[in-house]
């Protein structure tokens, strides 16, 4: 599965250098860090994640700071990425993916906008998604890692 290559370059990669990846992952039920966690090297640099059902829940964990979100919402890019700046400080991590969906992603056949945010050493790369459909999942996790080995500059087939 391609998802399994990008993981295992990632997972390479933060081994080699000492690091430690951390997730915050809203709708997705885990999946980002269950795919990291299961390549060679997962166990070595997965640190902590946290995984809720929806964005809300993010913000309160990290306390983040609602004024400054009050126009945006909690469910928004400005959320997202707030998520991965505060997350990578909360977590200890070097870098920190941030999987921002609603709710449940991929439940209905609805097109549903997903934020990601990915922040290594205080660097935030971040993309929208458009999906819809079973596929959806799977669909935002391979996103989430392709964008992770671009803000790594890592070079795997894409």
């Amino acid at each position: 599965m391609e998802e399994h290559t990008v993981a295992t370059g990632i997972t390479e990669l933060l081994a080699a250098r000492g690091e430690i990846l951390g997730t915050i992952e809203s709708g997705t039920d885990g999946r980002v860090s269950h795919v990291i966690f299961d390549t060679a090297q997962g166990p070595r640099v997965l640190g902590s994640s946290v995984i809720v059902e929806a964005p809300e829940e993010v913000v309160e964990i990290l306390e983040l700071p609602w004024p400054q979100l009050r126009k945006a919402g909690a469910f928004s890019a400005k959320a997202a990425r707030a998520a991965a700046r505060e997350g990578r400080a909360l977590l200890g991590v070097h870098v920190c993916i941030v999987v921002w969906g609603k709710g449940p992603i991929g439940e209905s056949d609805q097109e549903e906008t997903v934020y990601l945010a990915v922040n290594v050493n205080d660097e935030i790369r971040e993309e929208a998604l458009q999906i819809a459909g079973p596929t959806a999942v799977d669909e935002v996790v391979d996103a989430a890692l392709r964008l992770t080995a671009r803000a790594l500059n890592l070079s795997v087939r894409l």
